[in-house]
């Protein structure tokens, strides 16, 4: 990561990138009219963090739930990879309320299910292994807090948009800098490297 921090044709290309997004999301945070790929971005990401979530957290746990609670598990996975669908084809596919859910929202529905579920659990594992209390009342509280950003989200899509577009902007900016200051870097040792050639050949 280091030798490639210090090649200016790579952070050239990031500095490219960053400099798109960070345009990109200002525009649909300012809501110009004919830019609609802000949100779209924005939306795919969610699915994307939403599908990472599911995979890596959620279907490993199916090993351990059986019965009743493996059904409500297994639906919870379907709901979620169903909202993945939703938010990465919004324009494409109309799922009703998945589609037009903001992400906020999103996230808000994966915590209520999992509080949820989890809840549901416990309380069938009653005999095998008590949950203690405080857990069940984290539990009930998460699925609380979910069902919160589902109704209210906490951040709207559109400061997310602002801040995803600041802080890339930021980030183009150092890299900018870090591309001029390894480019620089280049070309001096390069003048240095023909110097001392003329150098050698003046001696000879």
């Amino acid at each position: 990561m280091e030798k490639l921090m210090k090649n200016w044709i790579f952070t050239l290309v990031i500095c490219i990138l960053l400099t798109i997004l960070a345009v990109l999301m200002i525009l649909g945070a300012l809501d110009v009219k004919g830019v609609n790929y802000a949100r779209q971005v924005l939306h795919l990401i969610a699915a994307v963090i939403l599908l990472l979530y599911t995979v890596f957290a959620i279907i490993p746990m199916l090993p351990r739930y059986r019965g009743v609670s493996r059904a409500f598990l297994i639906f919870e996975i379907a709901l979620l990879l169903l909202t993945v669908v939703a938010q990465a084809s919004m324009q494409a596919i109309n799922i009703p309320v998945l589609s037009t859910m903001m992400v906020f929202s999103v996230f808000g529905l994966a915590m209520w299910l999992r509080g949820a579920v989890a809840t549901i659990h416990a309380y069938l594992m009653q005999g095998e292994g008590r949950t203690p209390l405080w857990a069940v009342c984290c539990l009930i509280l998460l699925s609380a807090v979910g069902v919160w950003q589902m109704v209210r989200p906490l951040i709207a899509d559109k400061n997310l948009l602002w801040f995803i577009g600041v802080v890339s902007a930021v980030a183009a900016v150092l890299f900018g800098y870090a591309t001029a200051k390894n480019r620089g870097k280049k070309g001096g040792k390069k003048k240095k490297e023909e110097k001392s050639v003329a150098v050698v050949k003046k001696e000879d």
